[in-house]
């Protein structure tokens, strides 16, 4: 009786199907809590032997993206594992390049902002940084430019004129930022 009952098929999966897809859902989620929480207190044990400090900036930084591309993961394999109508695997996958995307670009972005911001802390100069400070919105635009192109690529649209347009916005910008561009690094060759 209880095999029959996991040989029923609702919209083309058998209820084993979704069993198997919950199972995995679930396995999943709890294995990627189990080993975060493990990487997180043998971190915190590492930091009190250590005589340097770990940066908590830096394991947020790695930490979070790292875990948020495991539960897309996680949730991309459970759910394709069914037998999905062809729009809702294209949409399916559509989704999992977007959130790839978008958590890769906010893990660059603030990987490079952490590393240009130690550099500067290390120098000790407060009108680096604080020119720095002026420039890191055209450096996260600049991301977010080339992960949107990346993105349109990758979901396959034709993405030369995009490129075009942004070659021709990065000479406006730079053109734009050219004073403080060039007293920014008139100053670095200085020091």
């Amino acid at each position: 009786m209880p095999v029959e009952f996991l040989t029923q098929s609702f919209f083309n999966n058998t209820l084993a199907a979704y069993g198997l897809a919950i199972a995995t859902l679930v396995g999943g989620f709890f294995l990627i809590h189990a080993v975060r929480a493990v990487v997180i207190s043998t971190l915190k044990r590492l930091n009190q032997r250590s005589q340097k400090t770990l940066d908590s900036r830096l394991v947020q930084i790695f930490s979070r993206p790292l875990v948020r591309l495991a539960y897309v993961g996680v949730s991309y394999i459970a759910i394709t594992n069914l037998n999905l109508h062809p729009i809702l695997t294209q949409i399916l996958q559509s989704l999992a390049v977007i959130c790839t995307t978008v958590i890769g670009i906010l893990f660059l972005s603030q990987l490079a902002e952490y590393l240009v911001r130690s550099y500067l802390l290390k120098r000790g100069d407060v009108e680096l940084e604080q020119s720095f400070s002026a420039l890191l919105p055209i450096l996260r635009a600049v991301f977010w430019a080339v992960g949107a192109v990346f993105l349109l690529d990758n979901l396959g649209f034709d993405i030369s004129a995009v490129v075009a347009s942004l070659g021709i916005g990065g000479l406006a910008i730079a053109f734009a930022a050219q004073g403080v561009l060039q007293d920014l690094f008139s100053y670095e060759c200085k020091a």
